[in-house]
């Protein structure tokens, strides 16, 4: 599918599927395998021309080197975000303020983190394929990481009101209700 996509010069299809393989790759536990096919959709999406499987293809590769608490990589790819034909849409500016929060974190720097990513998190929550269900546990953790238990039971209500009968939802939901009961009984979260 590959190769027949590239032949017909069909970059974007070629990027997508490139994408999809990173994620199998990084679900998978296969990182480094991951890194090369999200480095080869980037390729493959810059030759398109197309905007959204580039900065799509860009937000999967910061967000797997923020999982994998790669600073350097984080930030070159973070600096690929803050281009201007990225930030001038407000889809752009969320996505790179949502990897800026992450590499704050990494900074050690969770009030900055949490406080960016409430920012971003009404304009990418349940935004589909662009919002990964983890992120609101991520920012459960941010939030509970500087003491704020308003902000965090603020995302789980978020959360919660979210679209019904989604499965990942429900667990992501639980999951925060068991970070929160442990911190209140004050147990390492």
């Amino acid at each position: 599918l590959l190769l027949r996509a590239r032949q017909r010069g069909q970059h974007p299809l070629a990027a997508w599927a490139q994408i999809g393989m990173g994620l199998h790759h990084a679900c998978a536990g296969r990182f480094d395998g991951a890194l090369e096919a999200l480095d080869a959709a980037e390729r493959c999406a810059d030759q398109s021309g197309e905007w959204r499987v580039t900065v799509y293809g860009r937000w999967q590769q910061a967000l797997l080197a923020a999982r994998m608490g790669d600073r350097s990589r984080l930030h070159a790819y973070l600096l690929r975000l803050r281009e201007p034909m990225f930030t001038a849409s407000p889809l752009g500016r969320a996505l790179a303020q949502w990897i800026e929060a992450r590499h704050l974190a990494l900074e050690d720097r969770w009030n900055d983190a949490l406080a960016l990513s409430s920012l971003t998190l009404p304009q990418l929550a349940d935004f589909g394929l662009w919002w990964p269900e983890d992120q609101w546990l991520w920012t459960v953790q941010a939030a509970l990481r500087v003491e704020d238990r308003t902000a965090a039971l603020r995302t789980l209500q978020k959360a919660e009101a979210g679209p019904p009968g989604s499965s990942p939802r429900r667990a992501v939901v639980r999951l925060m209700k068991a970070l929160l009961a442990c911190h209140d009984r004050q147990m390492p979260v």
